[in-house]
């Protein structure tokens, strides 16, 4: 980086001050022949005047001069504007030290002796303007620094082990909310919790004795009884004299809390705070993962049969008070079962582990059937239900999602049998078999008959209140007019391999549909595709990409690339490097599903996107009157604060729309506006439906 001022001598002023008209004349004219802009004063009261108004960039004054003298003068300057950004170069007759030093106690930058050396001059006046130059920059860089850190929450320590001295800068104390005294190591320890006191003192001893360094979270309570969460970083710093620990405090209490009600978002039930099946999911991973193979672990889903009828006159509230019911019921009476899992609105499931027989957990589910024979008590009042109870077996079968899906099945059947039983996965439950290869079948004759078709649902801009986008949707649309809609055929397609052909089908019409209505003058409206992971991995994709982009002639940026943030997580360079292909087309990217994933902030800052699109399942939940919010705004920010371009999905309320208008989202799309539409339809909503809506 070059420090140096980039400006022109021409816009550079100096001041004379001299009560000598000659020497102001001639030092006039020396300076504007190099350049500068030249003003001046013939004494000392004058000179304070001019630069109280307006700085200089550097004063050429002279000692020895009626009134105020120079060196009163430098003070009163000096008391103007900080020493390095005003040089004061000091003309004197009086060349002793004494003097000298005088000037430079005044606050003089240089002096020069009188006669003056006009060579000599010019070049002690651009060294004083490129010291002056310099210190600006250092000055500005040290405030931006200072300034990044504040954002950051980071400060600086220091410990001396010699007097057991922990100095920490006035920018730390005042993040960490403590005074103003300097602080022993055990003070500082006083903070911690017993636990991490230990730790951190074994790591600082550990530092200081194989010159290792060290890095540690820990929570930390400040005098006001405020409790931070630290991420805390040390390291040797030795010399001749000294073995000091220099480090970093950074406070992610912030960031702990939104990764927290991430995490809470994706592995618990809102409504009643039981974990949920992506919970049960990582537990049974982590029992495969260890490979504990010489006991049974049992997955069990537990229907509460008449839950449904039960409830539907009462409401949600009810339904999660008689599931947290349940499961406290099942708790008590088996100290073995922990970690229940809501499945759905009628369901729990749960594991059980370290069993030696199949029939030992039949006998524990027989025994939950026999539990549920006596009534379950809410609000005074006694509500009987039956039980169904499916069941799968690890080490049976050894992939957890395999296992989570028989005993679904197998919960099912037992359902579909009348319930008040338990059934074991058996792959005779299978009897869908030979529909899916039916449906794969007639799939596969689907693409080549034309009948995948893009729908379209309309993204408008909280701005403006106007159509901005579109997301393409896929649809399968039979000879007789059937709809079959894609949470029907999605599974089956990515499992065939067949999503690559449909993805590539919903790619070409959504670009082609794009610039239709470019041409139709409707304006720039983008078009949103979402790709499949086998999709996203396909090493086609950019050419298939290019050649619906040629084809339909469609200017790229309006066209949007969306993935999902498992897929960008699954593989994060190889997403890295491709989303940055297509961006370098000029394609607008997104990142589908925000804030579902949980991926860490670090790594989305990595990935080249446009667009967050916020999933609907934050938005939906959100009532008239503001009511759960907080997990919404606290979304919202988090993608202000990557400085991404927000579109919110599943605005199926006026209110939804508002709420995300007035939070800063910049898109919205959903049911209020209008479903997945035929390109038709989706004409008819921008001639006929639209202006209505606000």
């Amino acid at each position: 980086m070059n420090y140096f001022s980039q400006r022109p001598d021409s816009e550079i002023e100096i001041l004379i001050v001299d009560d000598d008209a000659v020497t102001r004349k001639t030092l006039t004219a020396v300076l504007k022949k190099a350049g500068y802009i030249v003003e001046s004063c013939e004494n000392g009261q004058d000179a304070i005047n001019y630069c109280t108004n307006r700085l200089p960039d550097l004063v050429l004054l002279d000692v020895m001069m009626p009134g105020i003298d120079g060196y009163d003068t430098c003070i009163a300057l000096r008391n103007l504007t900080d020493q390095n950004l005003l040089p004061i170069i000091t003309l004197t007759g009086l060349n002793d030290i004494k003097s000298i030093d005088k000037a430079f106690e005044s606050g003089s930058t240089d002096f020069i002796t009188k006669p003056i050396n006009w060579s000599l001059l010019t070049q002690r006046v651009k060294y004083a303007l490129r010291s002056r130059e310099l210190f600006t920059a250092l000055d500005k860089n040290k405030k931006q620094l200072s300034k990044a850190l504040h954002i950051a929450r980071i400060g600086y320590w220091e410990y001396d082990n010699s007097n057991n001295q922990l100095t920490i800068l006035d920018d730390t104390k005042f993040m960490l909310g403590l005074n103003d005294n300097d602080y022993s190591l055990e003070q500082f320890l006083n903070h911690t919790t017993e636990e991490e006191a230990i730790d951190i003192k074994n790591c600082i001893e550990n530092t200081l004795k194989n010159g290792t360094p060290y890095n540690l979270q820990h929570t930390f309570r400040n005098p006001d009884g405020v409790e931070l969460t630290l991420t805390h970083q040390g390291e040797l710093a030795e010399d001749k004299n000294s073995r000091r620990i220099i480090g970093t405090l950074q406070d992610i209490t912030r960031q702990i809390d939104v990764e927290n009600k991430l995490y809470f978002h994706r592995y618990f039930d809102p409504e009643s705070s039981l974990p949920n099946k992506e919970h049960l999911l990582l537990q049974l991973n982590k029992i495969i993962d260890n490979k504990f193979y010489e006991k049974l672990t049992g997955v069990i889903y537990l229907s509460l049969d008449k839950l449904r009828s039960i409830s539907q006159p009462m409401g949600s509230d009810f339904t999660s008070q008689f599931i947290l019911q349940a499961a406290s019921a099942i708790e008590n009476q088996f100290k073995d079962i922990k970690e229940i899992t809501r499945i759905s609105n009628t369901s729990i499931g749960f594991l059980v582990n370290d069993f030696s027989t199949k029939e030992q957990i039949k006998i524990l589910c027989h025994s939950l059937i026999k539990l549920f024979e006596r009534p379950l008590v809410i609000d005074n009042s006694e509500y009987h239900t039956t039980i169904s109870i499916g069941c799968s077996i690890y080490p049976y079968d050894d992939d957890a999602k395999t296992l989570l899906k028989n005993t679904d099945i197998a919960n099912t059947n037992c359902i579909a049998q009348g319930g008040s039983k338990v059934l074991f996965y058996t792959k005779s439950m299978d009897t869908d078999a030979n529909d899916r290869i039916m449906l794969e079948k007639k799939m596969r004759a689907a693409i080549k008959n034309n009948e995948f078709h893009a729908f379209f649902q309309p993204q408008i801009d909280t701005a403006t209140s106007t159509l901005t986008g579109m997301e393409a949707l896929a649809r399968w649309i039979e000879p007789d007019g059937n709809i079959i809609f894609p949470d029907t055929f999605i599974p089956l397609a990515e499992e065939s391999e067949l999503i690559i052909d449909i993805g590539n089908v919903i790619l070409r019409q959504a670009c082609h549909f794009s610039k239709y209505l470019l041409n139709k003058g409707y304006g720039n409206i983008r078009a949103g595709v979402n790709l499949s992971a086998l999709q996203f991995s396909d090493k086609n994709l950019i050419s298939n990409i290019e050649e619906a982009l040629h084809d339909s002639n469609l200017p790229p940026q309006l066209l949007e690339i969306e993935i999902t943030e498992s897929i960008a997580m699954t593989d994060i360079a190889n997403a890295i490097s491709t989303l940055q292909t297509i961006r370098d087309m000029g394609i607008k990217t997104s990142m589908d599903d925000f804030g579902t994933g949980y991926s860490s902030l670090s790594y989305l800052q990595k990935l080249p996107l446009d667009t967050l699109k916020i999933d609907q399942s934050f938005i939906r939940p959100i009532e008239a009157n503001e009511e759960n919010t907080e997990i919404a705004k606290t979304i919202i920010a988090m993608g202000q604060s990557l400085n991404m371009h927000l579109i919110a999905e599943g605005a199926e309320e006026k209110y939804h729309y508002e709420f995300l208008k007035k939070n800063g989202c910049h898109e919205v799309q959903g049911y209020y506006f209008s479903k997945p539409v035929d390109c038709a339809g989706f004409e008819d909503f921008i001639l006929n439906q639209l202006k209505d809506k606000f």
